[in-house]
């Protein structure tokens, strides 16, 4: 109940109830009204692991925390993915909105991956720590519910150090006699 009586929904928004008002016989009051979001939108999406390292989710990973934030950058929800790496936010008002990976962590041996945005559009962005999509738009028209809001994790890039040598002693280890052995060609297999 905010601002004047002839514009203004009456409804306390957790209820949807207005307070008790007693009319004598015959008498009317038409100020009291009652404004709804007839459908209101949601955004998910999914955090998976990407293994094969294609650009698509291979395994969820759980217990990641996500946030959504409004058009002014304010946190309106967070929520942490299920155990098949789901999350969800509902309840929401028309507008565009902005999913933040917050702990994307990636686990060990990969990097934070791409930022996919899902049905209603958006844009990939943020950190490679803090991985984000902005841009979702829920116009409360055509667009109530944006779904594929995804954010992967990569394998990292990895490295193999070694030495070939010539072992003068037989005894398996570097050590002082033991020469470098140059020009050599290692292929991975």
């Amino acid at each position: 109940d905010v601002g004047s009586d002839a514009t203004d929904s009456d409804a306390d928004t957790s209820t949807g109830k207005t307070i008790q008002t007693v009319l004598d016989s015959g008498e009317s009051d038409k100020t009291w009204d009652a404004g709804i979001v007839a459908n209101p939108g949601s955004i998910s999406g999914t955090v998976r692991e990407d293994v094969d390292n294609n650009n698509t989710g291979d395994t969820p990973i759980a217990g990641v925390t996500v946030q959504l934030k409004d058009s002014t950058g304010t946190v309106v929800q967070t929520t942490t993915t299920d155990a098949n790496g789901n999350y969800s936010f509902g309840n929401l008002l028309p507008g565009t909105y902005t999913v933040t990976c917050t702990t994307c962590a990636a686990p060990t041996g990969f990097v934070n991956g791409a930022a996919y945005p899902g049905s209603t559009g958006g844009n990939g962005a943020g950190t490679g720590a803090v991985p984000q999509i902005v841009g979702i738009d829920l116009n409360g028209a055509t667009n109530t519910a944006s779904s594929a809001n995804n954010f992967t994790k990569t394998q990292g890039n990895g490295a193999i150090s070694g030495r070939i040598y010539r072992d003068d002693n037989n005894n398996g280890l570097v050590d002082g006699s033991d020469a470098g052995i140059a020009g050599q060609t290692v292929r991975l297999l």
